[in-house]
């Protein structure tokens, strides 16, 4: 499983979201379920039934919360996580 944070569209002004990477593109954790953690550390600390979750949304995530990563802002700029069951237990 590979998360990232990124900023959306707009700014940082709308602050970072948490994101699962799946190929080449991201679903936007906080559009598909917006009561998983809103950051990597909090996703961490929430521990393996967060993870449950993020892998429970990402699967019925809708359209919209589907971005393709090249229409992501200043990619080079994304801090990409691969986190491990061993990681967060």
């Amino acid at each position: 499983m590979k998360l990232m944070m990124f900023e959306k569209s707009g700014g940082p002004a709308l602050g970072s979201t948490l994101g699962l990477v799946e190929g080449d593109s991201v679903i936007d954790l906080a559009a598909a379920d917006a009561s998983l953690p809103k950051d990597l550390a909090s996703l961490i600390a929430a521990g393996p039934s967060a993870l449950a979750g993020v892998k429970a949304a990402a699967g019925k995530a809708p359209a919209s919360a589907k971005l393709r990563s090249r229409t992501l802002p200043n990619r080079r700029r994304f801090l990409i996580a691969a986190i491990t069951r061993a990681s967060v237990t």
